[in-house]
């Protein structure tokens, strides 16, 4: 488990998505399966992620104490979004209502994976984060936010911060796998 240091209240990673063997990379057990459900939709990679986000939750007090459970937004017109399938597997396996559906950006988000880290807040913040539906209140809830991948962090804590403006009181992030550098955007 890798423990981020971020704006939220907790932001943990089932691991890192890489491991250094002399002068190479090769994947984790963990990278593997995010590598596997993100880009052929491995069904038992998303199960076996969900099983080990799911005893996360259950291990973790802060986790366990959370109202709500939300992933970050998909890009618009995107069939496969791999942060809300863990969302709503880990809401179905704790009866913990999934607010993902509730939230999205009014237009396509970028693309931040070349952007430079020192680009990606204000490239977020140019698409609106919109509310879908006002019968949910964050007011005073406390929300694990589930992504897939933490490389720079940006996503998670910029969704984290709509999720806070809206009235959450807590955000908990959770993350599959931590990429291997923590420089990979650096200009």
């Amino acid at each position: 488990m890798v423990f981020l240091r971020d704006c939220l209240n907790s932001s943990l990673a089932l691991g890192y998505n890489f491991i250094s063997e002399g002068d190479s990379l090769s994947r984790t057990e963990i990278g593997e399966l995010e590598h596997n459900a993100k880009h052929n939709e491995d069904m038992a990679a998303i199960n076996k992620i969900t099983e080990l986000m799911t005893n996360t939750i259950r291990d973790f007090c802060p986790y366990t104490k959370a109202d709500l459970i939300c992933s970050v937004p998909t890009h618009q017109g995107k069939d496969f979004h791999l942060p809300a399938i863990l969302a709503q597997n880990i809401s179905e396996q704790f009866r913990m209502l999934n607010i993902t559906e509730n939230f999205s950006f009014s237009a396509d988000k970028p693309s931040l994976k070349n952007t430079k880290i020192e680009e990606k807040w204000d490239a977020l913040a140019g698409v609106e984060f919109l509310t879908q539906d006002n019968t949910v209140t964050l007011q005073g809830k406390s929300i694990i936010l589930v992504d897939d991948k933490y490389q720079s962090g940006v996503t998670l804590q910029f969704v984290a911060s709509r999720l806070l403006e809206k009235g959450a009181s807590k955000v908990f992030g959770l993350c599959a796998v931590k990429t291997w550098r923590d420089d990979d955007n650096s200009s």
